[in-house]
């Protein structure tokens, strides 16, 4: 059944194959990008997606990009939303002030605001399906630099949040873990669940564990 469904991060690894794979499958999609040169989507004439400019460092630059996917599709239905982008690698103390700001700013403000809009969005329709994700290249078990888990955890339990405190509402939400695996098979793993049973539940954490871990094997 064909979907409106909008993306962000499009310019990821990761949400470019989301993009690919939800045209694909025949759906709409708004491919939000915080770089204009990123490159061509799949896709021609009305399957093409439509590129989405978002300005992450403004709660205006979200409500602008999701007012631009309702004005061209008329109606939203879904919504993919992954958090926490890679922050610097450097110690705490070798950290500049601006890497500071932009890992929070970029990598969990602005997925904030934006899912803001979204849910303000779905709330008035009285239906939509938003999916939360946390995907990382880099083990659940595996250290990383502070800062970049101090973001990726921040957004985590923001998910966890709005799971909970919207578990009575008309939209269903739920979120999506991957860690420790490439970002292919992170968005297959995300399409494959959305079509046999996210759209169809709330409230709920779908993971995916990488082949050889312990999870994995149960």
């Amino acid at each position: 059944m064909e979907r409106t469904v909008l993306v962000s991060d499009a310019d990821t690894p990761l949400g470019r194959e989301l993009v690919r794979l939800f045209t694909a499958r025949g759906h709409q999609v708004a491919a939000l990008v915080t770089d204009a040169r990123s490159p061509e989507f799949p896709g021609t004439g009305r399957r093409a997606p439509l590129v989405v400019p978002w300005s992450r460092r403004s709660p205006a630059g979200a409500r602008a990009a999701v007012l631009s996917t309702l004005n061209r599709f008329g109606v939203l239905e879904d919504a993919v939303v992954p958090g926490a982008q890679p922050s610097p690698a450097a110690l705490p103390h070798e950290l500049a002030s601006v890497d500071i700001e932009g890992a929070v700013d970029l990598g969990l403000k602005a997925p904030i605001f934006l899912v803001r809009e979204l849910l303000g969005v779905f709330l008035r329709r009285g239906q939509g399906v938003l999916s939360l994700v946390c995907f990382s290249e880099r083990r659940d078990d595996e250290p990383g630099p502070a800062l970049d888990q101090a973001v990726q955890e921040g957004w985590q339990g923001f998910a966890a949040g709005v799971l909970d405190a919207y578990a009575e509402k008309s939209v269903f939400i739920n979120g999506f873990k991957a860690a420790g695996v490439g970002h292919e098979d992170a968005a297959a793993f995300m399409d494959r669940s959305l079509e046999e049973k996210a759209r169809k539940v709330t409230g709920r954490w779908f993971s995916f564990q990488p082949r050889g871990s312990i999870l994995g094997r149960r």
